[in-house]
């Protein structure tokens, strides 16, 4: 071997420690909401929910996502890290989710026996603000709506129609459907 080289090996070996960083090229700046530990015993784990107004397709979900999770793992050192992008900081937790990303950089999942470093899903395109708006309307006014623990759905509809001006077949709660998105 050539002497030259061997003062460098120790700086080269420490160059190639750690997962490499995933593709995140399209992830757009990101604001975390909430931050919550739901570790269990000797697993330590990490949710995030993040929101990201200009994130609005599919790899900009879930590069974004991807972002977050990877930077908070290699800052918190957990075995795992999971986000949530939500489209509005007022539909956190109503399953309107436009990305969720998990990390475990051990590949052992979210329970320390699973075979997985990433699952990420996504989904491929934003909500209108129409939608978000209606959306984020029905959950400020529902508990208002509520009879014997059940809400009144006709009667909110019919609220939230004319508090909007519009008609009542256009007060619906949107969907938001993710697919698998391959880490690379």
């Amino acid at each position: 071997m050539n002497k030259t080289l061997l003062p460098l090996l120790p700086i080269l070996a420490l160059g190639g420690c750690g997962d490499p960083s995933p593709q995140t090229e399209e992830a757009k700046a990101y604001e975390v909401v909430s931050t919550k530990d739901f570790s269990f015993g000797g697993r330590e784990r990490i949710e995030i929910v993040v929101v990201s107004p200009n994130a609005t397709n599919r790899a900009e979900f879930a590069q974004t996502a991807i972002s977050a999770a990877y930077k908070q793992q290699d800052k918190t050192k957990a075995d795992v890290v999971s986000v949530r992008l939500e489209p509005s900081k007022n539909l956190v937790g109503y399953g309107f989710a436009y990305a969720i990303a998990s990390y475990a950089p051990d590949g052992r999942g979210n329970s320390g026996e699973q075979d997985w470093k990433w699952d990420v899903a996504a989904a491929e395109t934003s909500l209108d603000s129409s939608k978000v708006n209606i959306a984020e309307q029905w959950y400020a006014h529902r508990a208002s709506f509520q009879e014997d623990g059940m809400t009144n759905e006709k009667e909110l509809i019919s609220f939230l129609a004319k508090k909007n001006s519009l008609s009542e077949k256009d007060i619906r709660l949107p969907w938001v459907s993710r697919s698998k998105y391959p880490v690379e």
